[in-house]
């Protein structure tokens, strides 16, 4: 069923434009795909001996996935730096603290006119992983590189864009 705003029918998001920022407002530049926006609780079963014959479900821990960014690989070597300072803090047993590389991160979702429709605050990010693809002599595919970003979760930030939505009798 349709969702509804100011008697106007809304139609899904579409995922082709978004952008990812850090805090100050940044943006880390374009990517192509961002997945493993996800987190799962994990289900405790428990019961006691008096308990009928079902067990109880309890949430347990929470585990946010980590989020991989694509994007073709060009002189910006700005992912590969914020890596190198992962790399460089665990190579000198140095007292460099996690917080110097650890980055609140903003994703947008924006609409085909461009106005951010959804955001997400990704908390304490830092690259994992960084990888550049395959050099293939017999390719003329672009070449990406990825971004793997370890976090502790997300949450959705309210936007004035999800609110109001009726359905159409309402």
């Amino acid at each position: 069923m349709a969702d509804y705003l100011y008697g106007k029918r809304v139609d899904p998001y579409r995922g082709f434009r978004f952008r990812v920022l850090d805090v100050s407002g940044a943006e880390l530049g374009g990517f192509t795909t961002i997945t493993g926006l996800r987190d799962e609780t994990e289900v405790v079963e428990y019961r006691e001996g008096n308990d009928g014959i079902t067990a109880r479900k309890l949430p347990g821990f929470t585990m946010a996935d980590n989020l991989v960014l694509e994007r073709g690989l060009s002189v910006d070597q700005s992912l590969q730096e914020w890596r190198d300072q992962v790399w460089n803090a665990r190579q000198d047993n140095s007292l460099v603290a996690d917080d110097e590389f650890r980055r609140d991160l903003i994703i947008q979702l924006l609409d085909q006119r461009g106005n951010m429709v959804k955001q997400w605050k990704i908390i304490e990010a830092w690259p994992a992983i960084y990888e550049v693809d395959t050099l293939d002599a017999m390719s003329s595919d672009v070449l990406i590189e990825r971004l793997e970003i370890a976090n502790e979760g997300h949450y959705l930030i309210p936007t004035a864009a999800g609110l109001g939505l009726t359905s159409p009798a309402g």
